[in-house]
């Protein structure tokens, strides 16, 4: 941290309520349709997949987030989000 503001003081910017911050962006390479992307080796029912997910984002829309997951996802939430250090928005 220290070296990163010695060095390249230009990258962190003052915005107007005082917080600092970096500017950062997502490049998006080799998207693809739903319908040519390779599949793995083990996948099944693909249709059924889509439809599942989309029934478990409706629950989360209607009920709240984390109301319904696949049990690999799991049930206990030993952690939290860390938010302490995030801009507001």
């Amino acid at each position: 941290m220290k070296r990163l503001r010695r060095s390249g003081g230009r990258l962190w910017l003052l915005s107007e309520n005082g917080y600092a911050y970096i500017k950062a962006g997502i490049m998006l390479e080799d998207l693809v349709a739903a319908d040519f992307r390779p599949t793995a080796l083990f996948e099944g029912d693909v249709e059924r997949c889509d439809r599942l997910t989309t029934a478990f984002d409706e629950v989360n829309a209607r009920f709240g987030k984390f109301t319904a997951v696949r049990a690999a996802q799991g049930f206990r939430r030993d952690w939290k989000m860390r938010a302490e250090n995030r801009s507001p928005a």
